[in-house]
C-alpha cells in the first residue's frame, strides 16, 4: 500500500517527539507509555496516550471478551481519578459467527467479513452458481436470472460509512429468489469496510458477505461458476455496558458528556479519538473539582457507551435507564466518530496521499438554537479546529447523538470518517496528539461556557430544535427472516 504525504513530507506527531516518521512523511506510533503523567492535563498529547491505551486492548467489538476487556479497563482509569462510577450492563441480541468463507471454483479463498445479522447458511454452507448484477439496479436484476444463485454486486460508499445501495441490493435479491449476496466494498487497498447493523431488526433472512475491491475482481471473474459461500453464526443473548462517570453538582442540571466505545476493528481514529479526549476531560474535571472540594454548579455526566456498531445500543439503553437525569438534562455533548483523523486520500492510480490535517470529513451538528450556535462557532474558531464543517441536525444527524436530540435535548457534536474508517486500517497512527489537541481544546472550552451557562437560557434557545424531535423509527430487515 504505497503512501505519501501531502505536505512536503511534514510529520507533525515527529516533530512534536510524539513517534517516529517513516521517510515519506508518515508518523508511527510510539509505544504508550507506563502511565499517563501524575498532573491532569487537558491536552491531544494526554488523549493520544489515553488512545494508545485503548488500541492496546484489541478488537473492541461489541459482546466480544475485547468488548468485556474495555468495559473494565473504562471503569478502573475512571476509579483512578477518584470519580463516581456505575457500569450498567445491557441485554442485545448477538450475532456470533462461526464461519465465514468464499471458496472460488479454482479452489482458492478469497477474504470475506460478514454483514452482521444479514443471515445465515448453516455450518455446511452453500454451493451455487455466482450471478453477476452490476450495481444492483432493477436493470441489472432483470437482465440476470438469481433465483436459486448467488449475487455479486458492486456496493457504493457515500461518505465512507453509508452503504447508498446495499440495502436496495438485498431487497431485490431476496425478492428474486437468491441465496446470499457476495457485496464488493470499494474500500482503500483492498481492506473491507465494515458495515453498522441493527441488531434490533432482528435475524434477516439473507446472507451476505463483503470483499474486498481487488478481491472483487477476482471473484468477478468466477462469474457463471459454482462457489462454495459459507456464513455459519451464532444468534443468541449477548450483553454489553455503558460506564458512567459522574460529579455531583449543587445542582440537578445536569450537562451529559458522551462517545461510544465499541466498533469493528481496532477503530483507533474512529472511536479512540473520542475515548481518549473523554478520558482526558474526566480526568481534569475530576481534578478540578475535586482538588479543592467545591463541587461544579452543574452535575457533570461522562457517559462511555457500548453497543454502537450492532444498532447504536448504548446511549439510547441510558436514556431508557435515567429519566429523571435526561429531564435535567441541558445539553448533551458528544464526541462521535473521527473527531481528528489524518486526512488520506486514494488516487484513481491506487496511490494513497497523506496530509497532516483532520480529514475534512468531519462535521459539526450544534441543534437549531441560536445560542448553542453562537457559543460552538465562537470555540470552534478560537480551538483551531479547522476544517470542520457544518450540518443542522434537522436535514442529517446520523450518529448516535440522534438518540438525544430526538428527545428535545440540545446537542453539541463532532462526528466524521477517515479513509480507513470502518476497515482494519484504522491503526493509531491515522491520527495524532498534534490532530487531537484542537478537538481537545474545542471541546474542553465548550463545556467551560456550559458550565457558566444559564440552563434556562439554553434550554429556550432551543424551541426551533424540540420541532424536530421525533421518535426515531424501529429499524427491520432490508430481507425479513422467517
Amino acid at each position: 500500500m504505497a503512501r505519501s504525504s501531502g505536505l512536503a513530507s511534514l510529520c507533525v506527531a515527529g516533530l512534536l517527539g510524539l513517534g517516529a516518521c517513516t521517510s515519506d512523511g508518515i508518523a508511527i506510533a510510539p509505544t504508550a507509555p507506563a502511565e499517563l503523567p501524575a498532573e491532569a492535563a487537558r491536552t491531544g498529547a494526554d488523549a493520544y496516550r489515553q488512545l494508545l491505551d485503548y488500541g492496546a486492548i484489541g478488537l473492541h467489538r461489541t459482546g466480544t471478551e475485547g468488548g468485556e476487556r474495555l468495559v473494565d479497563w473504562l471503569d478502573g482509569r475512571l476509579l483512578s481519578y477518584g470519580l463516581q462510577t456505575e457500569v450498567e450492563p445491557f441485554d442485545f441480541m448477538q450475532f456470533a459467527p462461526r464461519k465465514t468463507a468464499l471458496t472460488l471454483a479454482d479452489g482458492s479463498d478469497v477474504k470475506v467479513f460478514p454483514y452482521w445479522y444479514s443471515g445465515r447458511t448453516g455450518s455446511e454452507g452453500l454451493r451455487a452458481e455466482l450471478v453477476d448484477v452490476g450495481s444492483g439496479t432493477p436493470a441489472g436484476f432483470a437482465a440476470a436470472s438469481v433465483a436459486g444463485r448467488l449475487v455479486l454486486a458492486d456496493i457504493a460508499l457515500l461518505s465512507r460509512g453509508n452503504f447508498s445501495n446495499l440495502a436496495d441490493v438485498i431487497k431485490r435479491a431476496h425478492a428474486a429468489g437468491a441465496l446470499g449476496v457476495v457485496a464488493v466494498i470499494p474500500g482503500p487497498a483492498n481492506l473491507i469496510v465494515a458495515a453498522n447493523a441493527e441488531s434490533e431488526a432482528g435475524l434477516c433472512g439473507l446472507p451476505v458477505l463483503f470483499v474486498g475491491a481487488e478481491d472483487g475482481q477476482r471473484v468477478r471473474r468466477q462469474t457463471g461458476r459454482l462457489v462454495q459461500f459459507t456464513l455459519d453464526a451464532d444468534y443468541r443473548s449477548g450483553s454489553s455496558a455503558n460506564v458512567i462517570a459522574t460529579i455531583p453538582g449543587r445542582s440537578a442540571e445536569t450537562l451529559v458528556i458522551g462517545t461510544p466505545t465499541n466498533g469493528w476493528f481496532t477503530t483507533a481514529a474512529e472511536r479512540g479519538g473520542g475515548v481518549g479526549t473523554l478520558l482526558s476531560l474526566a480526568r481534569y474535571y475530576a481534578e478540578r473539582y475535586g482538588a479543592n472540594g467545591t463541587p461544579p454548579d452543574k452535575t457533570l455526566v461522562f457517559v462511555f457507551t457500548g453497543g454502537h456498531e450492532v444498532g447504536f445500543l448504548g446511549l439510547q439503553r441510558y436514556i431508557d435507564a435515567h429519566p429523571a437525569l435526561i429531564a435535567s438534562t441541558y445539553t448533551y455533548v458528544h464526541l462521535g466518530a473521527a473527531i481528528a483523523g489524518r486526512y488520506d486520500y486514494q488516487l484513481a492510480d491506487g496511490h494513497i496521499v497523506s496530509a497532516p490535517i483532520a480529514d475534512p470529513a468531519r462535521t459539526l451538528f450544534v441543534s437549531e438554537n441560536p445560542l448553542l450556535q453562537r457559543l460552538v462557532s465562537a470555540r470552534q474558531l478560537s480551538s483551531g479546529l479547522i476544517p470542520a464543517q457544518t450540518m443542522l441536525p434537522s436535514i442529517l444527524n446520523p450518529g448516535e447523538q440522534r438518540r438525544m436530540y430526538a428527545r428535545g435535548v440540545p446537542i453539541v457534536s463532532i462526528s466524521g470518517t477517515t479513509l480507513y474508517f470502518h476497515t482494519e486500517g484504522d491503526t493509531p497512527d491515522t491520527t495524532s496528539a498534534a490532530l487531537l489537541e484542537p478537538a481537545v481544546q474545542f471541546y474542553g472550552s465548550v463545556i467551560d461556557d456550559l458550565l457558566a451557562a444559564d440552563p434556562a437560557e439554553i434550554l429556550a434557545a432551543n424551541t426551533i430544535a424540540a420541532r424536530y424531535a421525533k421518535p426515531i423509527p424501529a429499524p427491520v430487515c432490508a430481507a425479513p427472516g422467517s
